[in-house]
């Protein structure tokens, strides 16, 4: 393509994605419209011609991106943002000083949700064991050639 066409070609580009930026903001709008007034019918599910909707007590049914919208702060001075990701051998007793903690942060979180001020968080919690065995691959492996093996015999 000529340097002629290129230039011809690039504003028709340019306004394209304007108009198509434009018309998702449009069904953007509308569809919020419609999900909020579904919302506030209350839970259950409703019925269309060719689709349904299953509006619950507890969704989580609109989401957005905090990163784009600005709201996540990671200055250290006004820092709004916290995540850790912790490996470690725990004792029981251990594991019930951290499941107190766990509950401690559900506490919190559940005095929040009664209120109406303040920013919406999200709070990810989870303690689980972790199973590592060295060679487990090789071991499966030779087990499951062991089995084949009978299975041939029988």
């Amino acid at each position: 393509m000529n340097a002629v066409a290129q230039v011809i070609q690039f504003p028709s580009q340019i306004d394209r994605l304007g108009e198509l930026k434009a018309m998702m903001a449009d069904l953007q709008a509308e569809y919020d419209q419609i999900a909020d007034s579904l919302r506030a019918q209350g839970a259950g599910t409703h019925e269309g011609r060719m689709f349904k909707a299953v509006v619950s007590e507890e969704a989580l049914t609109t989401t957005f991106d905090a990163a784009a919208a600005k709201a996540i702060v990671s200055r250290p001075a006004a820092r709004n943002i916290s995540m850790t990701y912790e490996l470690g051998r725990l004792t029981p007793a251990m594991y019930q000083q951290l499941r107190g903690h766990l509950r401690s942060i559900k506490a919190l979180m559940d005095r929040g949700k009664r209120q109406r001020t303040g920013t919406l968080y999200l709070a990810i919690s989870i303690a689980c064991p972790v199973v590592r065995r060295r060679g487990a691959k090789a071991a499966a492996t030779t087990k499951s050639a062991r089995a084949s093996r009978r299975t041939r015999t029988a």
